[in-house]
């Protein structure tokens, strides 16, 4: 069966051509067509089967369809005459709104006939009022109201009011006038009342923007008929003979008619007019500000006046900023001739627009600080150029200064300082200027102190004390002497309160001392070097031959104390008095007396053994020593301590250690205690090992470790790990007892060492 079907189902299949085959072919057929005759029978009756089973739904459905068939119809009946009675309205409708336009445009013409006379009436009525009214700022609003009215057009053509349409621009004009002369003399006179009504006069007419640009333009023009004038110049005259044609150098043709001199001799009135000009622009701007700030009027009114009065100035500054700065630009002859006199004329410039201070100072809360920014930034050119040509002049002079040969410190630090005064006390009327030639001056004395240090020559020559002072000592006592000038000179001007925020400068004068300083280190330290060979001979003196010597003739001295005396006498006059005094200088003396000192007393604490003959040799020493280092003692207060120190190192030479230790509260805020502990040590008559010899240094090694070390609680653990190495030693060698006085240096250095911790 599914098979037969699907030979029928195929798309190819042609039922005329299958019944044509199939009566061909004849019997053959008679198979197939029963299969389709069973298959007919089967499926009518499934489907009356089907029908009798669904009547009852099927007949409904029927029903169902007719009913909604009608109910549609009588829909279709309804719109049809309901469109018939819309058309009706709507032709009924447009006849409405016909008549509504015709009503509609009979009220607006009666409309435009009531506005145009009651605008009538009301422009009689101004017009009657503007000629009793006196008030500028009620005028001005009269008239634009009457203006507002005529540009209306309603009144075109009434013949009442032609002649008043007419003569209403000139109306216009006159109140404009007026108010421009309340605005004036509010201006002039500092009235703020004609001046906020002139202001107000001004908005009401709409015309408050135009004002202010007419403000400005005159101010404009008059600065730049200034301006123009002052390179106006005329050529130079040349001699007939002299009348040639020149070779055109490159550069040479830059300013062929104008004279820089011409220019310098001649600006200077038309200066006196710019001053003018701008001392009046800062009165008026002063009072505009001012009325700007003021609440006579309400809060409409003030924000009005506020608007105009205080951002007309500002707008004002920045455009004569942008004339000034275009007639720079053109002119290099304006920058050239005023550059050297720019002080001066920044001066004037700021009494035009500042009310300055005596001390040149602007204040705090003047109103003009914006607008004079923009003006003085306008100027900018003129104040770079002076800058750099005041530059140029102060390195030139360093320059020139060392060209000549020998170096004159005398001079040329006069002749210096002279230049750098003279450039500073030119800026002190302006603190902004006066900050930048501090600048300048301190990038020069920077250079100086550059120039001084390469002239200083080789350390090795610098620092030779065996012979009168060579080509190069001579010429660093010419150096050290200039800048000492130049410091004394400085610091003495940075006391005055015109330059107290002049930091460049001091930081300069700090640079000087530095420089200063470095140039004298190689003769210090060789000074030095030779003082610590000198006291390092105290070890191989002759203190019992001495003694002996002492008791036959108290002149008896020391050979190294000789020694001493001789080198500082000849090194103070040959070297250290060619110096001129100052401060550094002093703090040298102090230093080799201070270093001399010390040196003599760390040695005097290391020398062996001593005995009761060193000890009054050494005292009669400490008297010698302070009388040879008394020479560079400039500064008693200064050397007060050292001299403190040596006195109780003396006195200590005349007691036991028992006596030192039981005084400690003595000597403990005046000698280290490093040093006593030594002392004590040297005191046992060598029973008690040196410190360097623990530790298998030799004498010169201890003292240069002296010397980097100078914490006392380091020295004193180095004398403790001595002090524990000897009671080892002691206690290895099967000794009965320690030093004479091994415990009381003991319990010293532990209480020092609880001190110092």
């Amino acid at each position: 069966m599914i098979s037969t079907l699907e030979y029928f189902y195929d798309e190819n299949f042609d039922a005329e051509n299958f019944v044509e085959d199939s009566r061909a072919e004849g019997a053959e057929a008679s198979p197939l067509q029963n299969k389709l005759d069973e298959t007919s029978v089967i499926i009518q009756e499934q489907l009356k089967f089907l029908i009798a089973e669904n009547y009852g739904d099927l007949c409904t459905q029927a029903v169902a369809v007719d009913s909604l068939e009608d109910q549609v119809s009588s829909a279709c009946t309804y719109i049809q005459k309901l469109q018939s009675k819309l058309e009706g309205g709507g032709k009924r409708v447009t006849l409405t709104q016909e008549r509504m336009e015709e009503t509609i445009v009979q009220l607006e013409n009666v409309y435009t006939a009531e506005n145009s006379l009651l605008n009538l009436i009301r422009f009689l009525e101004l017009w009657e009022e503007q000629k009793q009214e006196a008030d500028i700022v009620e005028l001005a609003s009269i008239v634009d109201e009457l203006l507002s009215i005529s540009e209306g057009g309603l009144l075109k053509g009434v013949k009442v009011v032609e002649k008043q349409l007419l003569s209403l621009p000139r109306l216009r004009q006159d109140t404009i006038l007026n108010a421009q002369s309340v605005f004036r003399t509010g201006l002039s006179k500092g009235d703020l009342l004609s001046l906020t009504e002139g202001i107000l006069a001004f908005n009401n007419l709409l015309v408050a923007d135009e004002e202010a640009q007419s403000y400005s333009e005159a101010y404009l023009q008059e600065l730049d008929k200034i301006l123009t004038e002052m390179t106006k110049v005329p050529a130079v005259q040349e001699s007939p003979k002299r009348h040639c044609k020149t070779k055109i150098m490159p550069g040479s043709a830059s300013l062929p008619s104008l004279s820089v001199c011409a220019v310098q001799s001649s600006i200077w009135p038309s200066f006196d007019i710019l001053f003018k000009l701008l001392s009046r622009y800062q009165v008026e701007a002063r009072v505009l500000k001012h009325v700007g700030r003021q609440s006579s009027v309400g809060p409409d009114g003030h924000r009005i006046v506020a608007a105009f009065s205080c951002g007309l100035p500002e707008r004002l500054a920045e455009c004569m900023a942008l004339k000034i700065q275009e007639h720079l630009e053109s002119s290099s002859v304006l920058v050239y001739s005023l550059r050297d006199e720019y002080p001066q004329f920044l001066l004037r410039f700021n009494q035009a627009l500042l009310n300055y201070n005596p001390q040149g100072n602007m204040p705090e809360d003047d109103v003009m600080r914006k607008e004079y920014a923009i003006l003085r930034d306008a100027w900018r050119p003129l104040e770079t150029s002076y800058l750099a040509k005041s530059l140029s002049r102060l390195l030139s002079a360093v320059e020139s200064a060392f060209r000549s040969e020998p170096f004159q410190s005398a001079n040329i630090s006069k002749s210096f300082y002279s230049l750098m005064h003279e450039e500073l006390s030119a800026a002190c009327g302006d603190p902004s200027l006066l900050r930048q030639v501090c600048k300048s001056v301190s990038k020069t004395i920077y250079q100086y102190c550059s120039k001084c240090e390469q002239s200083s020559g080789d350390a090795a020559e610098a620092s030779q004390i065996i012979d009168c002072p060579n080509a190069t000592q001579k010429r660093n006592v010419e150096i050290v002497n200039s800048l000492t000038f130049l410091s004394a000179r400085l610091q003495s001007l940075l006391l005055d309160p015109t330059y107290r925020d002049c930091v460049p400068l001091l930081e300069a004068c700090r640079y000087m001392e530095t420089v200063m300083e470095a140039i004298l280190l190689p003769l210090k330290r060789s000074v030095e070097g030779a003082i610590a060979s000198v006291m390092a001979t105290i070890h191989q003196e002759d203190f019992a031959t001495l003694a002996k010597k002492r008791l036959a003739s108290t002149t008896a001295c020391s050979l190294y104390v000789k020694e001493l005396q001789n080198f500082l006498t000849r090194i103070h006059r040959e070297h250290f008095v060619l110096f001129e005094s100052c401060s550094l200088v002093e703090q040298l003396y102090l230093q080799v007396a201070q270093r001399t000192c010390n040196l003599f007393m760390l040695h005097v604490s290391l020398s062996r053994p001593i005995d009761n003959a060193k000890r009054t040799v050494l005292r009669s020493d400490f008297d010698v020593v302070m009388k040879a280092v008394a020479q560079f003692c400039i500064s008693e207060e200064s050397f007060a301590p050292t001299k403190a120190a040596m006195k109780a190192f003396q006195t200590m030479l005349n007691q036991s250690c028992t006596e030192v230790a039981q005084n400690k509260d003595r000597w403990i805020n005046i000698l280290s205690p490093s040093l006593v502990i030594q002392l004590l040590m040297s005191m046992n008559d060598g029973e008690l090992p040196s410190p360097h010899s623990t530790v298998r240094w030799t004498l010169s090694r201890y003292v240069e470790w002296w010397d980097e070390h100078q914490s006392e609680t380091e020295r004193l653990r180095f004398l403790e790990s001595t002090l524990c190495a000897y009671e080892n030693f002691v206690h290895a060698s099967n000794k009965s007892e320690y030093a004479t006085s091994f415990l009381v240096i003991s319990e010293l250095l532990k209480t020092l060492l609880s001190v110092e911790t």
